[in-house]
């Protein structure tokens, strides 16, 4: 999961929404999808990798790569002061699955479970990671959920690195409203900011994220042709 921006989904976390939002079991008597996830999710004796590789979350061999080594890979990986994330990550799924089943305030069991909808959000975390002594390194699940819908977002730092803007070319379900200079390419223009002479100093714009349009052996394959981008 490189970073296009500062929130994204690209192919894993789709897929792993679309797992998590498949309730309707195959045959009469038999679990649904999200169902045998969260039972697999519950068993500690199997690694998270291993799951989402079982239920087509993650396909191609470098994006088993990238997860086993960046994300899951507690001595060398990103934000080494919040490692270990494997048990972070499940258990924010776990949670997940079971807001989407039954309703934590009342109990009740949903008539039909809830889908679910996962993103990835980049930004200093509000909280220091345990034993850290140092700010923003925590990374978090956030799971928030309506009558609609259950939504779960990875909260963490930036990366050490950002997927390159010109592999760039699908877009993701995501648009970012925010202020940019007046000479800003790339946003729609919705509001103008004007100083006193009625120049435009400013913008609010609207940005729709990008992400890269096929699995993650593209972007491996531009990154070994270039470096990557930081930032």
């Amino acid at each position: 999961m490189p970073m296009p921006g500062v929130v994204s989904q690209g192919f894993m976390l789709k897929t792993l929404g679309k797992v998590c939002s498949d309730h309707k079991p195959p045959l009469t008597g038999m679990l649904s999808q999200s169902q045998a996830f969260l039972a697999d999710l519950k068993d500690e004796k199997q690694p998270l990798l291993a799951l989402f590789i079982k239920y087509g979350i993650v396909k191609t061999e470098p994006e088993q790569a990238h997860l086993s080594q960046d994300w899951f890979n507690a001595p060398t990986g990103w934000w080494p002061q919040a490692q270990p994330l494997e048990p972070l990550i499940r258990h924010g799924l776990i949670k997940a699955l079971e807001v989407a089943a039954r309703d934590p305030d009342t109990g009740a069991e949903r008539r039909p479970r809830l889908p679910l909808d996962a993103y990835w959000l980049c930004h200093p975390g509000p909280q220091l990671a345990v034993g850290s002594g140092q700010a923003g390194t925590q990374v978090e699940v956030v799971v928030c959920w309506s009558d609609h819908q259950v939504t779960f977002i990875i909260h963490s730092p930036e990366p050490p690195e950002r997927l390159p803007a010109r592999i760039l070319t699908a877009k993701d379900p995501i648009w970012i409203v925010k202020r940019v200079p007046a000479e800003s390419p790339g946003v729609e223009d919705l509001y103008c900011e004007r100083d006193a002479q009625g120049e435009v100093k400013s913008k609010i714009g609207a940005q729709r994220m990008k992400t890269f349009d096929n699995r993650y052996a593209r972007f491996v394959r531009v990154l070994t042709d270039s470096p990557p981008l930081v930032g």
